[in-house]
């Protein structure tokens, strides 16, 4: 092989020529630790700010600080909220246990101060008060006497204060009830004292007048009939005086009163009480308390009648037309 010129540095090589070096190639890469460290995609965990710390579930705007409070004293504040969910579920469910009732359903007392009646009225549906009251439903009783009137404005009365003070509608049902049962039972003894009393009086009468009990009576009814007109008292009220006479009085006290006034007022001619007078019984209520006397057993027309049928008829036609005018006035109303 032919040598190079000696100051020209050899720049081929064959593999022919061992001893010549080859020229040495220019990497494809250059080698690892050559070449220069790429910056890493991330910055290592340790070079990273801390994160900021994370708000828990209950510590949030969305709950208001009575929510917090609550939440906080019923121990629900963990960090899983459904774990607390599940927790407040499970209180709830021994709360209506323990209750035996929906809390929504339950009552609760008066605020301090608040009235027991105000009170009572506003929780009114759940108490069954009424809300005014006229809206009471009240029922008479059936066997109230129909002759006994029913006293409407007690009833509204009633009504009045058992809304004043919150009463129930049952409430206020029973207390009527009960009013009611005690006028009845007040007419039952009322009535029963009468009969009695009026027994006792006519014992009494008859013990006395002996067979001129009924037609004494009759003479006292009609003086006080006449008293009773002089002083400007009707019908009606004419009847209610004989009918206190009778439940008042209860004795034969007050029929002998009558009676001795009766005789008093004929005595003195100031009206004809006893049956031959002529000018006797000017009003419907006195003509029947005369006719009354008058055909008693032992009334004058009565033994008029007797001496008729014995053949004295003169006295029977003397008082044939006082009998007879008396009739017509006793039928006018």
């Amino acid at each position: 092989m032919n040598k190079p010129f000696g100051f020209m540095p050899r720049i081929f090589w064959s593999p022919d020529d061992p001893a010549g070096d080859p020229p040495a190639d220019p990497p494809a890469t250059p080698p690892a630790g050559d070449l220069p460290a790429d910056p890493p995609a991330t910055p290592p965990a340790a070079d990273l700010p801390a994160d900021p710390p994370a708000t828990s579930w209950w510590e949030g705007d969305k709950l208001t600080d009575d929510q917090r409070t609550t939440i906080t004293a019923a121990g629900l504040t963990v960090d899983d909220p459904v774990e607390a969910v599940a927790k407040l579920a499970d209180m709830e469910r021994a709360a209506q246990k323990r209750l035996r009732a929906n809390p929504d359903d339950l009552l609760t007392k008066p605020k301090d101060g608040q009235d027991v009646a105000e009170w009572l009225r506003a929780n009114g549906e759940m108490l069954g008060i009424p809300d005014t009251a006229d809206a009471y439903k009240i029922e008479r009783p059936k066997d109230w006497p129909k002759e006994m009137d029913w006293d409407e404005a007690g009833e509204a009365k009633a009504r009045e204060i058992a809304h004043k003070y919150g009463i129930s509608n049952d409430g206020l049902q029973e207390i009527i009830g009960l009013e009611a049962e005690m006028r009845l039972s007040m007419l039952q003894d009322a009535e029963a004292e009468f009969a009695d009393a009026n027994d006792q009086m006519m014992t009494a009468l008859q013990s006395e007048w002996g067979d001129q009990t009924d037609a004494k009576l009759a003479r006292a009814r009609q003086a006080l009939s006449l008293i009773s007109e002089k002083a400007g008292l009707d019908q009606d009220a004419q009847q209610n005086l004989l009918q206190t006479l009778g439940k008042k009085g209860g004795d034969a006290n007050a029929w002998k009163l009558m009676d001795a006034i009766a005789g008093a007022i004929a005595d003195d001619g100031m009206v004809g009480l006893d049956s031959g007078a002529k000018n006797m019984g000017s009003t419907p209520a006195e003509a029947r308390a005369q006719l009354e006397i008058m055909r008693a057993p032992d009334g004058d027309y009565s033994k008029a009648v007797t001496l008729a049928n014995n053949g004295d008829r003169r006295e029977l036609e003397r008082l044939t037309p006082v009998v007879e005018r008396l009739t017509r006035l006793a039928a006018k109303k």
